[in-house]
Formats: structure tokens, sequence, C-alpha cells
């Protein structure tokens, strides 16, 4: 799902280099992707630019000829139940009439205390918050919102008090030539920023909750960006924690 302003670069490239108009300079050219996946990102595209940017809008797609791979090789030595479940994946994106019935095995949940009840029980009972338990489940969601819903309200359900880290909320003055940039930015907006990469401006934690590392503070350890951790002590300017795994 490359942008296609990436693959005709690609065909005019190899067109020059062997001085032949044909696609890709006659050279026979194997793509592979999912168009399951998402489509290009378009910084600020609506819909219609979004769609233009897909390769199947280029002129390079009559030339090419799909071919489709049916057969799932890694569920050729595996239980049946495995196999319904990777054929209901497959029909996800696929099935003409847009409709899919989930398997009466996989558990609906009606609200998002229910998701978190049956993902992590007895999550507020003392004790419970262990190592093990946390690197066995996780919640995966789509959007960054419903992220920080869920991080939120399972939050208020873990034991404990609750501790609250704020991040500044001034201008440096060293950073910019014009000292008077400090008072074009009202406090609250300042405060409403939650920049990609960084924690958020108000950081909930309590002891025992899960974390995860932003940065490369020391590789060899196994201190690197995402990996987990789980937090076992909270100081004024200090947060202690220890890796769940790896």
């Amino acid at each position: 799902m490359q942008h296609r302003n990436c693959v005709e670069a690609v065909d005019r490239t190899l067109q020059d280099i062997l001085n032949n108009r044909r696609p890709f300079g006659g050279i026979t050219i194997v793509l592979g992707g999912d168009f399951r996946q998402i489509l290009p990102v378009v910084p600020k595209g609506v819909r219609e630019d979004i769609i233009l940017a897909s390769l199947r809008r280029s002129y390079i797609w009559r030339h090419v000829k799909v071919l489709s791979l049916s057969q799932n090789m890694r569920l050729s030595n595996i239980n049946s139940d495995s196999a319904k479940f990777a054929k209901t994946l497959l029909e996800i994106g696929t099935n003409p009439e847009e409709t899919i019935r989930l398997p009466s095995r996989i558990n609906q949940s009606q609200t998002l205390e229910e998701l978190i009840c049956s993902i992590y029980p007895r999550l507020q009972e003392f004790g419970t918050v262990i190592t093990s338990y946390l690197t066995e489940r996780t919640i995966l969601s789509a959007r960054n919102d419903d992220v920080s819903s869920i991080n939120t309200r399972a939050l208020e359900m873990m034991p404990g008090k609750e501790i609250v880290y704020l991040a500044a909320d001034i201008l440096s003055k060293e950073d910019s030539d014009d000292w008077t940039i400090t008072n074009r930015y009202p406090t609250e907006y300042i405060n409403s920023l939650d920049p990609p990469g960084l924690p958020p401006f108000k950081l909930m934690l309590k002891v025992g909750c899960p974390v995860m590392l932003l940065r490369n503070i020391a590789p060899k350890d196994g201190l690197c960006n995402g990996t987990r951790l789980m937090v076992v002590r909270c100081a004024t300017r200090l947060i202690e924690a220890m890796i769940l795994k790896g």
C-alpha cells in the first residue's frame, strides 16, 4: 500500500536506465501486499486524495496482473478452530455483503467496564496485579482516543492511590529569539497539547500499573523504545519501574 509516486518513480528510473519505454523497462516486477491494509497516508488529505494516491489509480495498474494467495500455509497442521478463526478474519474486507457473523466463542462486551473485567478479572483487588498477570493480557484498539479511555477507566478500577504528574506548561525563552513568544500561547492551550511520542500533559499512575518506555535509554539492558514496564514506586520527580518481560 505504498504511495503511487513511489512505484512510478521506480518505473521511470528503470525506463531511463534500460532505455526502454515499456513498464519498468521491460523487467518483470513482483509487488507484494494486502488490499485489506490501510491506504497511503496523505497529510490533511480528504478521502478523494487518499484514494488517488493508491496504486490502483496509477497508470501502471492497467499493466498489473493480480495473483491471489488463497492457501494459508501456517494453518496446514493446526486444529480446526484456528482454521475457522483464520477464515473469519479473511472474510473481513472481502465479504461482498459487508456483514460478518462473529463466531459464538468470541465474547462481545456491551460496556467498557465489562470489557476490562473480562480481560483483567479481579482488577479491583489488592495483590492481583503481578508481572505474569500483565504480560498474559492486553487490550488492542485502533484509535488513540479509545486507548486513552480504556487506560483511564482501567486505572480508576485499580486499587491504590493515584499519582498525577504534570508536564511543563511554559515556553523556554532560550528556545526563541523573540522573548515575547511566551505570551502568545495561553496556558490552557499548552496543557491541551498531546504530541505523539511524548507522555500526555497530565500523566496519572498507580503502583502496579503498566507503562511503556518511549526512549532508547539502555538497549543492552532491555530499556528500549516500546519496552513494557510495571510501576513499583512513584516519587516526586522519579518513577521507579521494572521490566515486565524480556
